[in-house]
């Protein structure tokens, strides 16, 4: 074979392979799987005091004030929300004396304290450390701001009860559903 054959096929080859080669070139793929791990969230919030401004009269007075409680969580199955004393009692104690025992109708009691979740149509007393008992129970997570729940705490006193700030500490406690 002459060069000039050699060289005219080796040309031929070339054109060939330039026009057919992106006609034969295969395409590759690969996944990747992105993921996103978000973590949990539970957190409460309440207003820290709920202040209640009560003059007795005979027959007895109701004053309320409410606490504001704000639950942030994510947990698919929703939360629970409880109420308890912060210590082993429930009554609320004057210094120097003197005491409001928790509330054992829904009625309010005369001379005792509670709480309602309802705006104060019906109550109950706040049981007391380890004896915690549920007031909310949302089947889902909380809303992008949090959901809010208003406890109301009232006293009912008479002018038996002497005069004075009568405290006790509550607490709440949010546990996510499993």
């Amino acid at each position: 074979m002459s060069k000039q054959k050699i060289f005219s096929l080796v040309a031929v080859a070339a054109i060939v392979g330039t026009v057919v080669s992106p006609l034969i070139a295969s395409a590759a793929t690969d996944e990747s799987v992105v993921t996103a791990n978000v973590g949990s969230v539970l957190s409460i919030s309440s207003a820290d005091t709920a202040t209640i401004s009560v003059t007795p009269d005979g027959d007895g007075e109701i004053g309320t004030a409410n606490d504001t409680v704000t639950v942030n969580s994510n947990a698919p199955a929703g939360y629970d929300v409880t109420i308890a004393s912060s210590d082993s009692t429930n009554a609320m104690t004057r210094t120097g004396g003197g005491s409001l025992a928790a509330t054992s109708s829904t009625a309010l009691d005369l001379n005792s304290w509670g709480y309602s979740l309802d705006a104060g149509t019906t109550y109950a007393g706040v049981p007391v450390t380890g004896a915690a008992t549920n007031i909310s129970s949302p089947a889902g997570p909380s809303t992008g701001v949090g959901d809010v729940l208003t406890v109301t705490y009232g006293v009912n006193v008479d002018t038996s009860v002497p005069t004075g700030m009568y405290t006790e500490s509550v607490t709440y406690t949010a546990t996510a559903k499993p």
